[in-house]
């Protein structure tokens, strides 16, 4: 019989984080593993002694929360964030492996996944986990990559290498369009294998107070500046896709990429109109054309060198996940090339 099958755990909230931990080990043989920020937590704090220490709102008196085998891991993981305010990863019972988010506790429990679980889909999970649980207002795109960047080094999934700015001369691509250079903003390596990650972060304008070395300052500054453009911005994130898709292509040790597109722009989550010089760049929720090229092939943006059309090699689907950071709503896909 499998005794995971029909597993139910409930969450004490009054238990240490690491009793928690064990319990629900006992109930599901699969690692439930607390943040606090980007490390581990402490598992001698309780959920309230954890409210101290990290930037979220840790609901340390909330109703415990049952969590059922038949459960999606993913799904499990958000219920912890909704019903505590706290960021967990459910992980393989050493706790050094994520378990993908598609399947159940229960097939995690039976080790299912291991032949599911590549290299992009591990670090496509610590991409999610980190959007997830980044409470901090970032002030740009190379913000972003180093805080991305600082979370992979520090995954329990021990990568090799984190690098970031990864050169792949233009050179080495077959049909590469672009006159610019590559750098790929993040590449993730495991054994002999490489994950590379192409990031957009577009912004619309946000002021805040901020505090330096631990002093708040009296006015408000710009944290992220309008940047408008949109419709290069999404030219910008197809851009990326096939990139990606290049650099796939030529090195036999990169089995796959993804591309991140973070903005707190609703625009960039909207459908274009059909007779807009940018349709077919539109970045909507759902499945999109093979071909990016502008409608309007006299159009300054389809004359520049750097917007030059072209077409990826599938039709891929865009999914739209929505986040407030300091009270800043976000939207954020994530595509796996």
């Amino acid at each position: 019989m499998d005794k995971f099958k029909n597993a139910e755990f409930t969450v004490a909230p009054q238990k240490k984080l690491k009793t928690i931990s064990a319990d629900f080990k006992k109930a599901f043989g699969v690692s439930l593993v607390f943040y606090k920020g980007a490390q581990i937590a402490d598992g001698d704090l309780t959920l309230a002694a954890l409210n101290k220490k990290t930037t979220k709102d840790v609901k340390s008196t909330a109703d415990g929360l049952k969590i059922k085998a038949s459960m999606k891991v993913g799904d499990a993981e958000k219920l912890f964030d909704t019903n505590f305010g706290v960021t967990v990863q459910i992980k393989d019972a050493t706790g050094t492996k994520l378990v993908p988010n598609g399947i159940t506790i229960g097939q995690a429990a039976r080790g299912e996944y291991q032949a599911m679980a590549t290299l992009t889909e591990i670090v496509k999970d610590d991409v999610h986990a980190f959007l997830e649980s980044n409470n901090e207002l970032l002030f740009n795109e190379r913000d972003f990559q180093m805080h991305l960047a600082t979370w992979l080094r520090n995954s329990t999934n021990t990568y090799d290498d984190v690098d970031v700015e990864y050169y792949v001369p233009k050179s080495a691509l077959h049909n590469y369009v672009w006159d610019s250079e590559l750098r790929l903003d993040i590449v993730v390596k495991k054994d002999d294998e490489y994950c590379p990650i192409e990031l957009k972060y577009k912004t619309k304008k946000v002021e805040r107070q901020i505090s330096r070395f631990d002093e708040m300052l009296d006015d408000k500054v710009v944290v992220m500046k309008n940047q408008g453009a949109q419709d290069l911005g999404m030219y910008d994130f197809w851009k990326d896709v096939r990139r990606v898709e290049l650099v796939r292509n030529r090195f036999k040790n990169v089995k796959g990429g993804l591309v991140v597109f973070v903005t707190n722009d609703p625009f960039y989550t909207k459908e274009s109109r059909p007779n807009s010089n940018n349709y077919l760049l539109n970045m909507t929720e759902g499945k999109h054309s093979v071909v990016k090229h502008w409608q309007n092939e006299d159009s300054a943006c389809a004359k520049t060198k750097s917007y030059k059309s072209f077409e990826v090699e599938r039709e891929y689907s865009i999914k739209w996940y929505q986040r407030d950071v300091d009270n800043v709503p976000f939207h954020y896909c994530v595509v796996t090339i």
